[in-house]
């Protein structure tokens, strides 16, 4: 017999896998973590949260197994909400599982004082960029190249970064950087606590980071860091916001759960792409999430062109993505949420 500790390894394999894209075999080992242990939480959870479109019908009744024998354990109210609206959508029982994500939202604290500190701090950015004259530090050939993927959650961000580290000349780096608050002559060991020279004698020529707080120091990222580049996904804004509501976040992201805060963080990165491509247009670029998932060979070719080194991937099959283009959501997002818009001066 399988010993049932086994689940936990078979669920961790299932989070490492869908990270890396793969998706068919994340969804297995889900699946064997769940068979084993039927009232697996963390298990149900990140079998629930697969993209639409690509769950069987095995694997949503073994969601409705869980459902009606141990939703109990589950004691958070908006998990659970979240956990049923995910279910709801696997099922194609599209309207109910929208009202459930809107239910599980409700649910969610947020501070005040968060919330007022966050537009604080987008103000302030915006601010910035208006009145702030880009520049650029000196490029160095000695120096790695530095590569910020910049976008709201739910835009592409780990897909392009696991495309990118497909080359033996990149090193993925995600979210592992970390900001001090006084940004002037910072060190790329303060920064992503790995040493440059030695990343350099091991073959690397690039890093990617993906770092959603790199937004806020994008403008002393570029006047700092000396081979520094920056990649803004396009993606429909409805479409992001929508995949943005409906996750259930483990952590921070208090913008996540109000429609109009949402909004208005694509709209912050919306200014910093449009700003960057217009002052910096040698070290900046945008990429549809479309390109992304659909052509990623264009993709990667403009960015061979903007950084000016080649990935060498020829070898490599590089298979469009699995990850549906619209979100299933965006019909319901647009038709409850459009007219927030006019509220934060925005609009299509």
């Amino acid at each position: 017999a399988i010993k049932p500790d086994y689940a936990d390894a078979y669920n961790n394999m299932g989070i490492v896998l869908k990270d890396q894209g793969k998706l068919e075999e994340a969804i297995e080992a889900s699946n064997k973590a769940l068979a084993i242990k039927p009232d697996y939480v963390e298990a149900v959870q990140n079998l629930m949260t697969s993209p639409y479109g690509t769950l069987d019908a095995d694997s949503v009744n073994i969601a409705n197994n869980f459902l009606e024998k141990f939703s109990c354990k589950i004691k958070n109210a908006s998990k659970l909400d979240f956990l049923e609206a995910n279910y709801l959508m696997h099922s194609n029982r599209l309207d109910l599982a929208f009202g459930k994500f809107l239910q599980a939202n409700n649910k969610k604290l947020i501070l005040r004082s968060k919330l007022e500190a966050m537009n604080a701090n987008y103000r302030a950015f915006e601010k910035s960029l208006e009145k702030r004259q880009l520049e650029l530090a000196p490029q160095n050939s000695n120096k790695l190249i530095k590569i910020f993927i910049l976008a709201p959650p739910r835009s592409g961000k780990s897909q392009l970064e696991t495309l990118l580290s497909k080359s033996q000349l990149v090193k993925p780096l995600s979210d592992a950087i970390k900001f001090q608050e006084d940004f002037q002559k910072i060190a790329f060991e303060q920064l992503f606590f790995l040493d440059e020279t030695h990343l350099r004698q091991q073959g690397f020529h690039a890093i990617t980071t993906t770092n959603p707080h790199s937004i806020f120091k994008v403008i002393d990222i570029a006047s700092q860091i000396p081979n520094s580049f920056f990649i803004f996904i396009n993606r429909d804004k409805y479409d992001v916001a929508s995949e943005i509501f409906r996750t259930d976040w483990i952590t921070g992201h208090e913008f996540a759960y109000d429609p109009s805060n949402i909004l208005r963080l694509i709209e912050l990165y919306k200014n910093a792409s449009d700003a960057f491509l217009e002052k910096l247009p040698k070290n900046s670029i945008s990429i549809s999430f479309e390109e992304i998932l659909y052509q990623p060979n264009d993709a990667l070719h403009q960015i061979e062109e903007l950084i000016s080194i080649r990935f060498d991937l020829k070898h490599i099959d590089l298979k469009k993505s699995k990850i549906p283009l619209r979100s299933v959501f965006r019909k319901h997002f647009h038709a409850k949420f459009s007219h927030l818009e006019s509220l934060n001066g925005s609009s299509d």
